[in-house]
């Protein structure tokens, strides 16, 4: 099941690559949410770095909004992200990761924004996966979620 990004060509690839690599120098300052409607990243010509940007103050990303944005900002979306459904569970995660990171000693005015701010629908690990590794880009739900199952069975078998 493991497979290279499938649309992610050997034209596009060194570009990526640069560009994560600028993103680790720039160490831009990147707030946990779960609002990526109205987040960028931008290059700061005066300081050459990349900065992350939000017109939500409660916007801000999770692991995987962060790969969906990087990629959006390339000009290479890998999902269509208003395909995505709000799902009844996805709002027992989002509690659990805020109480998670409050216990971790995340700043409690932040975490209340994000806890009381708009929320974008969730996009898991494996349907990001499952998106990746089809082509063409940018990928539905309803395509990304037809691999989740065997994107969940590879890493079952590799913990063995």
């Amino acid at each position: 099941m493991w497979a290279p990004a499938a649309d992610l060509d050997e034209i596009n690839r060194p570009f990526v690559v640069s560009y994560f690599q600028h993103l680790g120098k720039s160490k831009p300052r990147i707030p946990f949410g779960f609002r990526l409607m109205g987040c960028t990243f931008e290059f700061d010509p005066v300081t050459g770095l990349i900065e992350f940007q939000s017109s939500d103050p409660s916007g801000g990303l999770t692991c995987v909004t962060f790969i969906v944005l990087v990629f959006k900002r390339l000009y290479l979306p890998v999902v269509v992200e208003g395909s995505w459904p709000v799902r009844p569970d996805d709002a027992l995660w989002r509690a659990s990761v805020i109480q998670a990171l409050l216990a971790s000693g995340a700043d409690p005015n932040r975490m209340d924004r994000v806890k009381n701010g708009l929320v974008d629908p969730r996009i898991r690990p494996e349907e990001l996966v499952g998106s990746f590794i089809q082509r063409p880009w940018p990928v539905s739900f309803d395509a990304a979620h037809k691999l989740v199952r065997e994107v969940i069975a590879d890493l079952e078998a590799a913990k063995h």
